[in-house]
């Protein structure tokens, strides 16, 4: 399937307000933004993740002009295109990531409405981007390391909730990996029992 680092090459080889102009950018530098937008990106998806509405061109828009400009088939990058937008799609989708805190918390008479507000202390959200893209060892290490610098800065308890005794990483496609409190992956995808989140209906 072609790259986008085809189009890139055949841009440099342009003149750039030559090109913009053709695009139809009332401004070389207005058109220079988006095309370097495109020249940065590695990836058709990184570059649908980046590029937004500016005012003449949205993504598919700017690619279904940029395309025959540089004197390519359109057909050629069709596919490309509705994978990455495809592929775009799902990032959007997924749930946002994130390390539950465990400290065995059972309610006795705390306030419900400071409950509520304490409960961020217990979600540790990931970055979506990096669980989504890099390869699922490389996220769990980046869970450990997270988790060794959390235990650390907390000195193992969190206020209100009581003393860590797990972490439990929750991946975007429903897989839960339990660690300890040094950061270190526990066998399985054990987990203590569902997860009670405090909240309040305003």
């Amino acid at each position: 399937m072609p790259d986008i680092r085809i189009l890139q090459e055949a841009i440099r080889k342009e003149e750039t307000c030559a090109l913009v102009k053709k695009l139809g950018y009332p401004s070389c530098r207005e058109g220079k933004m988006a095309i370097d937008v495109f020249l940065k990106s590695d990836s058709l998806y990184h570059w649908l993740k980046t590029y937004a509405f500016d005012g003449i061109h949205g993504p598919r828009s700017f690619f279904e002009h940029l395309v025959p400009i540089l004197r390519f088939e359109p057909e050629i990058f069709e596919g490309a295109f509705e994978k990455a937008t495809a592929r775009l799609a799902e990032f959007s989708s997924i749930p946002q990531p994130y390390i539950y805190v465990d400290t065995g918390f059972k309610r006795v008479g705390e306030s419900i409405l400071a409950l509520a507000m304490a409960e961020s202390f217990r979600r540790l959200p990931i970055d979506k981007s990096l669980a989504f893209e890099a390869p699922l060892e490389t996220v769990l290490k980046h869970v450990s390391k997270k988790i060794v610098e959390h235990y650390e800065k907390s000195e193992g308890k969190l206020v209100m909730w009581g003393k860590i005794l797990v972490y439990v990483y929750y991946h975007y496609d429903g897989n839960r990996f339990e660690f300890d409190t040094e950061g270190r992956l526990l066998p399985g995808y054990r987990f203590r029992g569902d997860v009670g989140f405090a909240w309040m209906k305003i």
